[in-house]
C-alpha cells in the first residue's frame, strides 16, 4: 500500500496555520543547529531523545485518556470491533496501521534446548494417603529413605528441545499423559519443585530464566478454572488487567509509537530530507525499527503456509543480530544503530517545545489519519481492553453474570473456560500458553476463538501456542504450526526398528545414551505435516480422514498399521488393511461382536494365513524386524504372506510399532528441512550465547526486569486487593447475617449464664469464668475464615504465579476486610455481655474491654487464617484448628493456672492470644473501684483489696 506523503512539522513558535513565510526561514535555521548537532550527539544522547519524545507523548495520551465510564468502554470497543467482513477487523486493520508507519512491535523467541522434568512418583500403599503414612513420608523425604517400591523416578519430559517464534499460532498436539501441561509450565516458569524437577537450558531472546521476571513475560493457562465465585464476570478482568497493566498504562503504547513515528518523519522532513534507510527508532517510518525486521514475521504476513523453504532457518524468526532478527540476546541495544540527523531533529524538536517557541501540544503534530487510530489513542492501555476481550470471546452477554461454583448460580461451564483464557489475555505478556482451551467449548465456539487468537498472534506478534487434545478439521487449519508430541515413555510403547537414535549429526546433541529429541516427533508448518509423515516416515494420511485424528494414531500401534504406505508395507511385508486380521479384531472388539473376539465364535476365521514375526514386524526388540529378516520372509516360513501355508504360527503382539518414535524423531531432526533448520538456529544461538554473553543491566522490552516484580506499586497492590475484598465480603450476604445472629445469640446466652454478679470472693471466680467465656466465644467468629481463606488460596495460588500481586497485599486485605466485621460483632457482644453480667459500669472500663474484643476477634482470625494457608486442605485445616483451640484453651491460664503449666509448655502460655485477652479482661475489671473499695477477706494480708486478693488467686497481677 502507498504510504501517504509526509506533512511538514509546523514551525516552532507559531502559531499552527500561521506565518508561511517564516516557516522557510525558521526551517533553514534548524537545519543548521541540527547538522551543528549530528556530529556532537553520542548514540546514547540520540537513544535518550527518542526515550523523552516517547516518554512525552505517553504522558499527553494518558492524560487525554483520563477516567472512562463503563458506557464510554462499551462505546469504544463497539466502534473498534466494528467490521463487515473477516479480512476488515481490529487486527487486520491495527496490523495494517503498524506496517503503514513502520512500527515493528517487540516479541519473544522461545528457546529451550535439553529439557528434562522428572519427577518421583510414589507406588503401592505410600500412593494413599493415610493419617499415619502422610507424616511417615515426609520424613522419609526428609532424610532419603524412601525404598525402591515405595517411590520411582519418573521422567516425564526427556532431553527435548524447540523453538517458538512470534508471530505464529501454536499447535501442541498428544494424547493425555505425553507431558503438554509439563512443557508449558516449564517453558513459562511455572514448574514447582512439588511438580517436578526441571533441567536444561530456557531462553527468551537469548536470556535465561533467571535474568528477567518470566511470570509477568509470559501468560500460563491452566485446565482448571479457579475463580471467585462472588465476582462478576466483567469484575474478575478488570481486576486482572489492573494487576497485570497497572494504573499507568503498559509497557507498550502503540498510539504513541505511531505518534512518535510521524512526528519524526515530519521533522526530519522539515528539516531537509529524510534519513533514508537510516537506523534510528524513529528516524525512517518505513524502514527498521528499534526491535529489529523479522524476515520470519514478513514471511507470515502475506502467507503463513507460504513453501519455498523452513520457516525456522537460522536467518528469519528473530535469528542472530547481525542478520536482523531482532530477537537474539543483543538483538536490542538502545544506543545502536540510531542516525544522527534523525536524533538530532527529535532532540532539538524537543528541546523548541521545552523552552516555550512551540505553543501546541506534542500530539498536534501528528494528528490521527483516521477514525480508527483516534479510537485507538483513546482505548489504549485502559480498561477497554477488557471489552474487547470479552466481545472476541462471547462474554459479553455475561459480563455482569456472577461467576458461581457449585452452590452459587453463575455462568456456564464454557464460559467459566472462557473467562480463565480471558483473564490472561487481558494482560500485556508477549507470551501466551493455552492448556486445554477447548474443554467445555462446542466446535462453533472454539472455532471462533482461535481464529480471533490467529489474528491477534500476527497483528501483535505474540508468541502463542495452545494445546488440545483433538482439535476438529476447520480449527487446525487455523493453526501456522503443530508441535508432535507422543505418549510417555518408559515402557508405554514399542520399540520400533531402529531403536534409539544414534548420536550423530552436526546439528545435533546427545545426552546420556537418550536423544535429545526424545518425545518432539514433529514441529512445524500444518500444511507440511502430512507430507512429511508420508514423504518421510512412510505413514498416508486417508483422504477423508481429519488430520488432527491422523496424528495422534500414528503414535499407536494400529494406527501404524492402518496408515501404513506401500513402502512400509512391503518392508514388512503386511496385507492390505481390509485384510489385515490385526485391524479386522480390533475394529469387531471395538464393536463388541462376540465372533471378532479371540476365543469366542468364529475366533481365527480369516482369508489369509497367520503372518510371521517378520511380516508384522515383530523382532527380537518387540518392534521392527530383526536385520537379517527385513524386507523377507522369516525362518521357517514357506511362500508369500497370503499363501496358506503355515510353518508356524505366531501370536500377535498388538504394541508393537512399525516405525519407533526414536525413529520418527531422528526423521524429522535429519531430514524435514524444517527440523533441520530448527536444529541449525538453536545451534547457532546457542554457540552466540557462548560467545558473547547478554550483557549486564535490564533486559531489553518486552521482557520485564527482575526488579519489577509486579505491575502495581506496594500501596496500589493493597488497594487493588482490598478492594476485591471488601466486594467479596459485601457479596456473601448469608455469611454475613449468619455472623451476627451467632453473635447475637451467644451473647445472651453467655450473659443468662453470669447474669448480674455481685462483689464478692465467690463472685470475682465467676467473673474470672465470665471474662474467659467472653473471649472463647468471641473466637467462635474466626471459624468461617477457614472455608473462606481455602477457597480463596486456589485462586491465590493462580495469581501468585502470574505476578498479580504480593503476598502481604493479600494478607492486609484479608486483615482490613475483616476489621469492620470483627469491630461490628465485637461491640454487639460487649453490649449484651458486660451489662448483663455487671462489670464495672464506667465508660472508660466498657471501651477498655470493647477493645479488648476487637482485639481477640482479629488475633483468632488471623490465627484460622493462618492455619487454612498452611494447611493443603479443608479437612486437615479444620483438624489442626481444633487441636490449636485446645492449646489456646489449655494454655491460657484460666483452666491450668499460669504457675502450673509444665516448663517444657510454658512458651505456649507467652504466645497465647488467649493468656493476654484474659489477662487484661480481668485487670480491667478488679482494679476498678467497685472491687478495690472492698476489703480483702479474712486471712489475706492487711491492706488487701478484695480485687488484688482475686487477681492473686489466679496468678493475675496488674
Amino acid at each position: 500500500m502507498e504510504r501517504p506523503a509526509p506533512v511538514p512539522v509546523q514551525p516552532a513558535g507559531q502559531p499552527v496555520g500561521e506565518g508561511a513565510e517564516a516557516g522557510p526561514k525558521h526551517a533553514a535555521l534548524e537545519v543548521s543547529k541540527v547538522q551543528e548537532d549530528a556530529g556532537a550527539m553520542s548514540p546514547r544522547s540520540r537513544a535518550h531523545a527518542d526515550a523523552k519524545l516517547l516518554n512525552a507523548i505517553h504522558e499527553e495520551l494518558q492524560a487525554q485518556r483520563g477516567h472512562l465510564s463503563l458506557e464510554r468502554r462499551r462505546e469504544l470497543a463497539d466502534r473498534l470491533m466494528a467490521h463487515t467482513t473477516h479480512d476488515d477487523t481490529f487486527f487486520t486493520r491495527l496490523s495494517q496501521k503498524l506496517s503503514e508507519a513502520g512500527v515493528d512491535l517487540p516479541a519473544v523467541t522461545v528457546e529451550y534446548r535439553r529439557l528434562r522434568v522428572e519427577t518421583e512418583a510414589l507406588v503401592g500403599a505410600a500412593a494413599i494417603a493415610t493419617v499415619g503414612n502422610i507424616p511417615l513420608t515426609y520424613v522419609k523425604k526428609l532424610l532419603g529413605l524412601h525404598r525402591g517400591r515405595e517411590a520411582r523416578p519418573l521422567t516425564i519430559l526427556n532431553s527435548v528441545q524447540g523453538r517458538l517464534v512470534p508471530g505464529r499460532l501454536t499447535l501442541l498436539l498428544g494424547p493425555p499423559a505425553c507431558g503438554k501441561s509439563s512443557l508449558m509450565r516449564a517453558l513459562t516458569g511455572r514448574m514447582t519443585p512439588a511438580r517436578g524437577e526441571v533441567s536444561g537450558d530456557i531462553r527468551y531472546n537469548g536470556r535465561t530464566l533467571d535474568e528477567f521476571n518470566v511470570r509477568r513475560t509470559a501468560a500460563y493457562v491452566d485446565q482448571v478454572e479457579n475463580h471467585n465465585p462472588n465476582l462478576t464476570v466483567r469484575e474478575t478482568l478488570d481486576f486482572a488487567h489492573k494487576c497485570q497493566v497497572g494504573l499507568h498504562g503498559g509497557r507498550m503504547d502503540v498510539p504513541a509509537e505511531l505518534a512518535a513515528q510521524r512526528i519524526a518523519s515530519h521533522v526530519t522532513h522539515a528539516v531537509g530530507g529524510g534519513v533514508g534507510g537510516g537506523d534510528s527508532k524513529y528516524g525512517s517510518p518505513a524502514g527498521g525499527s528499534k526491535y529489529g525486521n523479522s524476515a520470519y514475521g514478513q514471511a507470515q504476513a502475506h502467507d503463513p503456509h507460504a513453501g519455498g523453504g523452513s520457516m525456522y532457518s537460522v536467518g528469519s524468526a528473530g535469528g542472530s543480530p547481525e542478520e536482523g532478527g531482532g530477537n537474539g540476546h543483543n538483538g536490542h541495544n538502545g544506543h545502536n544503530g540510531h542516525n544522527g540527523k534523525s536524533g538530532s531533529a527529535t532532540a532539538r524538536f524537543l528541546r523548541s517545545i521545552r523552552s516555550g517557541r512551540n505553543d501546541g501540544s506534542i500530539l498536534s503534530q501528528a494528528a490521527p489519519e483516521d477514525e480508527f487510530e483516534k479510537l485507538l489513542r483513546q482505548a489504549w492501555g485502559t480498561r477497554v481492553k477488557v471489552d474487547i476481550v470479552m466481545q472476541l470471546l462471547g462474554l459479553s452477554h455475561c459480563a455482569e453474570t456472577l461467576v458461581g461454583d457449585q452452590l452459587v448460580r453463575g455462568i456456564s461451564g464454557g464460559e467459566r473456560k472462557r473467562l480463565t483464557a480471558a483473564e490472561m489475555l487481558v494482560g500485556p505478556c508477549p507470551v501466551i500458553m493455552l492448556d486445554e482451551m477447548s474443554t467445555g467449548l462446542d466446535s462453533a465456539t472454539l472455532f471462533t476463538v482461535v481464529r480471533w487468537l490467529s489474528q491477534a498472534t500476527r497483528s501483535l506478534r505474540l508468541t502463542l501456542m495452545a494445546s488440545l487434545l483433538q482439535p476438529p478439521p476447520e480449527v487446525f487449519g487455523l493453526f501456522d504450526d503443530v508441535l508432535l508430541m507422543p505418549r510417555g515413555e518408559g515402557g508405554r510403547e514399542g520399540r520400533g526398528g531402529m531403536g534409539a537414535a544414534s548420536c550423530s549429526g552436526s546439528s545435533r546433541a546427545c545426552s546420556g545414551a537418550n536423544s535429545v529429541y526424545g518425545r518432539i516427533l514433529y514441529h512445524g508448518p500444518v500444511s507440511d505435516v502430512v507430507p512429511f509423515f508420508r514423504d518421510c516416515v512412510g505413514l498416508v494420511c486417508p483422504d477423508r480422514k481429519d488430520v488432527p485424528s491422523f496424528l495422534l494414531e500414528v503414535t499407536t500401534p494400529n494406527g501404524q498399521r492402518q496408515f501404513a504406505g506401500p513402502e512400509l508395507r512391503t518392508r514388512f511385508n503386511l496385507p492390505p488393511p481390509d485384510l489385515d486380521p490385526e485391524l479386522q479384531v480390533g475394529a469387531l472388539e471395538a464393536r463388541g461382536a462376540p465372533w471378532g473376539r479371540r476365543g469366542g465364535p468364529g475366533a481365527g476365521r480369516s482369508t489369509s494365513a497367520p503372518l510371521s514375526d517378520a511380516a508384522l514386524g515383530l523382532g527380537s526388540n518387540g518392534g521392527g524386524p530383526r536385520p537379517s529378516e527385513a524386507g523377507g520372509q522369516g525362518p521357517g516360513q514357506e511362500g508369500s504372506a497370503h499363501g496358506g501355508v503355515e510353518a508356524s504360527r505366531v501370536k500377535f503382539r498388538a504394541k508393537s510399532l512399525l516405525v519407533s518414535l526414536e525413529e520418527m524423531s531422528e526423521i524429522f531432526w535429519t531430514k524435514n528441512s524444517h527440523g533441520v533448520a530448527m536444529g541449525a538456529a538453536l545451534a547457532k544461538s546457542e554457540a552466540e550465547a557462548a560467545a558473547a554473553p547478554a550483557p549486564p543491566g535490564p533486559p531489553p522490552p518486552p521482557l520485564v526486569p527482575s526488579s519489577d516484580p509486579f505491575a502495581l506499586r506496594p500501596l496500589e497492590s493493597i488497594a487493588a486487593a482490598t478492594q476485591r475484598q471488601v466486594t467479596l465480603f459485601r457479596r456473601d450476604r448469608v455469611l454475613v447475617k449468619g455472623r451476627m445472629i451467632q453473635v447475637i445469640v451467644l451473647g445472651l446466652i453467655t450473659g443468662s449464664l453470669f447474669y448480674n454478679q455481685g462483689v464478692s470472693m465467690a463472685a470475682s471466680r465467676t467473673m474470672f469464668g465470665a471474662a474467659f467465656m467472653s473471649v472463647l466465644f468471641m473466637s467462635f467468629g474466626g471459624f468461617p475464615q477457614i472455608p473462606v481463606t481455602v477457597e480463596l488460596k486456589k485462586v491465590w495460588y493462580k495469581h501468585r504465579d502470574a505476578a498479580f500481586y504480593p503476598a502481604y497485599a493479600q494478607g492486609l486485605a484479608m486483615a482490613l476486610t475483616q476489621l469492620p466485621m470483627s469491630t461490628l460483632e465485637a461491640v454487639i457482644f460487649s453490649v449484651i455481655m458486660y451489662f448483663m453480667t455487671g462489670f464495672y459500669m464506667q465508660p472508660g472500663y466498657f471501651f477498655t474491654f470493647t477493645l479488648v474484643m476487637i482485639s481477640v476477634s482479629m488475633a483468632i482470625s488471623a490465627h484460622f487464617r493462618f492455619l487454612a494457608c498452611l494447611c493443603p486442605s479443608m479437612v486437615i485445616a479444620q483438624a489442626a484448628s481444633g487441636i490449636s483451640l485446645v492449646f489456646l484453651i489449655l494454655t491460657s491460664g484460666f483452666a491450668i493456672l499460669h504457675y502450673s503449666i509444665p516448663p517444657w509448655v510454658i512458651w505456649c502460655y507467652w504466645i497465647s492470644p488467649y493468656s493476654y485477652a484474659l489477662r487484661a479482661l480481668v485487670v480491667n475489671e478488679f482494679v476498678s473501684p467497685k472491687w478495690q473499695d472492698v476489703p480483702a477477706p479474712p486471712g489475706m494480708p492487711p491492706g488487701m483489696s478484695l480485687g488484688d486478693a482475686a487477681l492473686e488467686s489466679f496468678d493475675f497481677t496488674p
